[in-house]
């Protein structure tokens, strides 16, 4: 799951288990390495990821000059 997500993506985890939480909406325990592990929701991570997509649409936007209306 992490090597797939990583190829999409095109960016390869130091931490892997930062790539779990980005995947675990539930958190719920996660069999992963021959153990179950508790991950904690991305609730905090998903409110961030929000924040930085919005300034990175906000730069896109801008660059163009286009106006609103």
């Amino acid at each position: 799951m992490i090597t797939l997500c990583e190829g999409q993506i095109g960016h390869e985890f130091q931490n892997q288990r930062y790539c779990l939480t980005g995947l675990q909406a539930s958190g719920q325990a996660l069999f992963w390495q021959d153990q179950f592990l508790r991950i904690d929701k991305n609730d905090k991570l998903a409110v961030f990821g929000d924040a930085v997509a919005k300034i990175y649409l906000c730069e896109r936007w801008y660059a163009t000059g286009r106006c609103l209306h």
